[in-house]
């Protein structure tokens, strides 16, 4: 079905995997299609794919497309839909508290930007980094990187609803991203993080990371550092606003 077509009333909560082969100039196109699928009814995880074309050397029309489509809903996020750049935990009052500090039980609330901005300032206070950038849309696996004691620390975020992350995705995108970024920044990547709000994770999940080397600080180990070190919303949205790097 064209995203057109498959957004139109339609609950189709018997398939639980999505692949976008075509996609749309209006993100909303894709979500709502996404959205048939992704409903009240549904038993299952809910996979995404949007299969991108890579070129070597220069940036593909998919890479392109890819990244405007983002940028589109990222200024949706951040404009269009004040409840999400400003969630509302109990107590916050009705119109929300940008000083109100962030507990461990409002890491779902977040939406993904807000989540990957919280593990910015998390680690950026947990190991005294010197530099902290979000990475743009075409990370190359990292969504975060740290420079600490004039070495590079990467991270990977992955921010979910359901409280499981059963895939491994993850730890292979950060680990490939480490040469990557030893050239760009011209500095040795000597810890690479994955970061994910999630309490459940297979065993895959965490035998890929022990192979790789990576690092995992899923809901426990966040929270520690959440009850370590004072986050705000309002030190989330100056994250957000500030110049993210480019790789």
């Amino acid at each position: 079905m064209s995203p057109i077509a498959a957004g139109v009333g339609l609950t189709i909560v018997g398939a639980n995997n999505i692949i976008h082969l075509e996609r749309h100039w209006n993100p909303a196109k894709e979500a709502q299609a996404t959205d048939r699928v992704f409903r009240i009814g549904q038993k299952k995880d809910v996979n995404v794919y949007v299969p991108i074309l890579h070129h070597p050397v220069h940036e593909s029309f998919d890479v392109n497309l890819h990244r405007l489509l983002s940028q589109k809903t990222m200024l949706k996020d951040a404009v269009i839909t004040p409840e999400q750049v400003i969630p509302n935990p109990e107590g916050m009052g009705k119109q929300g508290n940008p000083s109100y500090r962030i507990k461990p039980s409002d890491m779902h609330k977040l939406s993904w930007q807000q989540f990957e901005a919280l593990c910015a300032e998390l680690f950026f206070k947990e190991y005294s980094a010197s530099s902290c950038w979000l990475t743009q849309v075409n990370d190359h696996g990292a969504d975060v990187a740290l420079i600490v004691n004039k070495s590079i620390m990467l991270i990977q975020c992955k921010h979910t609803q359901t409280g499981k992350y059963i895939g491994y995705e993850a730890i292979q995108e950060v680990y490939s991203a480490k040469p990557i970024y030893t050239e760009e920044l011209s500095k040795n990547v000597d810890l690479l993080i994955f970061a994910t709000n999630a309490k459940t994770l297979s065993p895959k999940t965490r035998k890929t990371a022990k192979q790789s080397e990576v690092k995992i600080f899923s809901y426990k180990e966040l929270s520690v550092l959440l009850d370590r070190h004072e986050i705000t919303y309002e030190i989330i949205f100056k994250r957000l606003s500030k110049e993210r790097l480019k790789v």
